[in-house]
C-alpha cells in the first residue's frame, strides 16, 4: 500500500501569501463582528495552508470564531463578578452557581468539537499527521481506479476477483 505522510504547518512563518489570500477572499465581513474577525484573521489561513478553508468549511470556521469570542466574554464576566452569588430564599442564604458558569461549560464542549474537526489540538494534528492510506491501493498499484480507461478497469477487475 502506499503511504503518504502529511507535512503540516502551524506557525504564522510557514504560511504563503497563498493561505493569506484564501482567507482574505473567504472572509465574512459581514457576518462577524470585529473581535470574532480577528479570530478569524488568527486561524483561517493556518487552516487554508491545509485545504481546511474552502467555501464548504465557512459556516463552520464562523461558528468557531463566535464560540471563542462568547468563551471570552463569559469568562471576562465571571473574572469580574465571580462565578457564584448569594440569595436569599425561604431556607436562608443560599449560595448558586451564575448561569454563566453552565453557559461556559457548554460553549467549552462545542469548542472542543470545532478543535477536533479542524485539527486545533495537539491530538487533533498528531491524528492528521499520522500516516495516511491510499484508499485506491487496494492492489499495490498506485493508480486510480476512477481515472482508467475501460480496458484497463476490466482488466483490474479480472485480475482482482471483485467488482468495485
Amino acid at each position: 500500500m502506499a503511504k503518504m505522510k502529511m507535512v503540516l504547518r502551524f506557525t504564522a512563518n510557514d504560511l504563503t501569501g497563498q493561505d493569506y489570500a484564501e482567507a482574505a477572499r473567504l472572509r465574512p465581513e459581514k457576518r462577524l463582528e470585529p473581535e470574532e474577525l480577528a479570530i478569524w484573521d488568527r486561524i483561517a489561513p493556518l487552516l487554508a495552508a491545509h485545504d481546511y478553508l474552502n467555501d464548504l468549511f465557512v459556516d463552520s470556521l464562523v461558528e468557531y470564531c463566535r464560540v471563542v469570542h462568547s468563551i471570552d466574554e463569559t469568562v471576562r464576566y465571571l473574572r469580574q463578578h465571580g462565578k457564584t452569588y448569594t440569595s436569599e430564599t425561604r431556607n436562608g442564604l443560599q449560595i448558586k452557581n451564575r448561569p454563566q458558569v453552565g453557559e461556559l461549560g457548554e460553549l467549552r464542549r462545542m469548542l472542543r468539537s470545532y478543535v477536533s474537526d479542524f485539527g486545533l489540538s495537539p491530538q487533533a494534528r498528531k491524528a492528521l499527521e499520522a500516516v495516511q492510506t491510499d484508499i485506491f491501493d487496494d492492489d499495490g498499484s498506485d493508480e486510480n481506479p476512477f481515472t482508467r480507461d475501460q480496458a484497463s478497469a476490466d482488466a483490474h477487475i479480472a485480475n482482482s476477483g471483485t467488482r468495485h
